[in-house]
C-alpha cells in the first residue's frame, strides 16, 4: 500500500508521499519523490519499485532533463518506456497471471515553466491525464483516505495557496493517511517543490520544519475550538456556529 499526491500551488508545484515500499509481506523504506536537477520538474508514482525505475531511467536522460524542454515532451517519452517494461514482466514461479498486477503503476508529473504550473497523470494503463484543474490529485491504494483529508481541508485550498502553505498542507495530508491506514503506508513523508528557482526534494531537517508547522497549525485549531466552547460555556457570544436548531437556549449563537 501507499499514497502519493500532486499538489499545484500559486508560486510552484509539489509531491509528496509516504516512504515506504512493499514487496508481499516484506516492507521496507524506499524514495518515492524525486526532484530532476535540469528542468523545473518533480515527480512521483504509486506501483512497483521496478516500474518506478524505469520512470527515473526516462525522466533522467540529459535530453530531457535540461531547462526548455516543454513538459509535453518529458510526459510523452513516458507511456512507450511502461508499456515495454510491463511486456518484460514475467508470472513469478508457482504464480499466475493476477501476480502481474503488483506492478500497475501510476506517475504524477508537475513542472514549473514559464510561470505557469503543468500538472500530469500517466495512467497505470498508459493514458495520459491533465491534472492542472484538479490542483490537488493522490494516487495508491491509499489515495481514498487521501480524498477524504483533503475533503476535510478543502477550504484551505478555494484559493491556490503558495508552496509554503502547501507544503505544510500536504505534510498533513500524507502524515494523516499514514497514521489511520494499515502497517506499509509509514512515514517519514517525502515532499518535492519545483517553482522558478528549479526543483528539488527537501531534506530531512527541513521535513522536521514542515512537520513542526504542521503541528503548530493542529494546535491553532484546537485551541480555537476550546476558546470557543469556553466563551459559549460563559454565556459569552461564540464566533462558531451551532449544529442545532435556534431557539433550544444552547448559548451559542447560529449562523
Amino acid at each position: 500500500m501507499t499514497v502519493a499526491i500532486g499538489l499545484v500551488c500559486s508560486d510552484g508545484v509539489l509531491v509528496a508521499s509516504d516512504s515506504m515500499g512493499s514487496s508481499g509481506r516484506v516492507a521496507a523504506p524506499i524514495v518515492k519523490v524525486h526532484a530532476m536537477t535540469g528542468a523545473p520538474t518533480v515527480w512521483t508514482y504509486a506501483g512497483s519499485l521496478f516500474m518506478g525505475q524505469q520512470v527515473e531511467e526516462v525522466l533522467a536522460d540529459p535530453a530531457l532533463d535540461k531547462p526548455g524542454v516543454p513538459p509535453t515532451a518529458l510526459v510523452e517519452a513516458l507511456p512507450p518506456r511502461m508499456n515495454t517494461a510491463y511486456s518484460t514482466i514475467a508470472v513469478p514461479p508457482g504464480g499466475n497471471a493476477a501476480d502481474l498486477a503488483a506492478h500497475a503503476t501510476d506517475v504524477l508529473v508537475l513542472g514549473w515553466h514559464d510561470g505557469e504550473p503543468t500538472f500530469t497523470r500517466v495512467q497505470q494503463d498508459l493514458a495520459v491525464v491533465d491534472c492542472h484543474a484538479d490542483r490537488l490529485v493522490a494516487i495508491g491504494s491509499g489515495r481514498e483516505y487521501a480524498s477524504v483529508v483533503r475533503a476535510a481541508l478543502a477550504h484551505y485550498l478555494d484559493s491556490p495557496v503558495d508552496l509554503h502553505l502547501g507544503t505544510v498542507l500536504a505534510y498533513r495530508v500524507i502524515s494523516t493517511v499514514c497514521d489511520v491506514s494499515s502497517w506499509n503506508v509509514a512515514a517519514p513523508v517525502q515532499i518535492a517543490v519545483a517553482d522558478a528557482t528549479g526543483a528539488r526534494v527537501l531534506s530531512p531537517d527541513e521535513i522536521d520544519e514542515v512537520s513542526d508547522l504542521s503541528d503548530r497549525w493542529v494546535e491553532v485549531e484546537r485551541s480555537s475550538l476550546a476558546t470557543a466552547r469556553d466563551r459559549a460555556a460563559g454565556g459569552l457570544d461564540n464566533d462558531l456556529p451551532t449544529i442545532r436548531p435556534s431557539g433550544t437556549g444552547t448559548g451559542t449563537r447560529a449562523g
